[in-house]
């Protein structure tokens, strides 16, 4: 984490505010250079992680907004969440947080202020706030609800590879809820049989 940006995206110097000042108020010390520390260092037994937090912000918009997802709700959760000091204990933040408030200092309007670095954002994280709004749209047609993971997975950060695969992750859980089995599942999102993906095979492509 003492490699990390506290300005912006990346790796880079410390002194920028955005983290300290801006989000994660009081925790820059912990990534100046010559330390190191754990990127989860501040939080104590069951203490959620800031994307967890994003999480149930996205949880609440929907049970808010009678079911369904709203993105203004989201980000002005988001925004709120993550400017007022003592909302969390985590004292790290993705580079979408930082590149998003770094917009947002800047006077970006608030839907330019997700963004990519192209190497740190399209990840794995991205996913967690899909998971509500693909159980939230379960019952609904396909397309209406694949539309709406991907929107979901780009309100905070500008990620079309998030959102393609949220779809996948979403097509998962109404797999499984409509009692399909799991190697089923798997074998569908993986688009080939599991023992051939687990060799580390790649698909056929007929």
């Amino acid at each position: 984490m003492n490699l990390s940006n506290t300005g912006g995206a990346g790796r880079g110097g410390n002194d920028g505010d955005i983290v300290g000042s801006v989000i994660n108020h009081g925790k820059k010390k912990y990534w100046e250079r010559g330390v190191s520390c754990h990127y989860h260092c501040t939080l104590q037994a069951g203490e959620n992680t800031i994307e967890s937090d994003i999480t149930r912000e996205c949880y609440n918009s929907i049970t808010a907004n009678g079911g369904v997802l709203s993105p203004q709700m989201l980000m002005d959760g988001y925004i709120k969440f993550m400017t007022t000091p003592g909302t969390h204990n985590d004292c790290y933040a993705s580079t979408y947080h930082r590149m998003f408030f770094l917009n947002r200092q800047r006077g970006l309007p608030l839907d330019k202020c997700p963004d990519n670095d192209g190497h740190n954002v399209d990840t794995q994280d991205g996913l967690t706030i899909t998971i509500p709004v693909a159980l939230a749209t379960a019952t609904k047609p396909d397309r209406e609800a694949e539309q709406a993971i991907s929107e979901s997975a780009q309100i905070l950060r500008k990620s079309p590879a998030c959102g393609k695969y949220g779809i996948v992750l979403g097509r998962m859980f109404r797999g499984l809820l409509a009692e399909k089995s799991l190697s089923e599942v798997l074998e569908s999102a993986a688009g080939q049989p599991l023992e051939r993906t687990l060799r580390g095979q790649d698909p056929v492509v007929a």
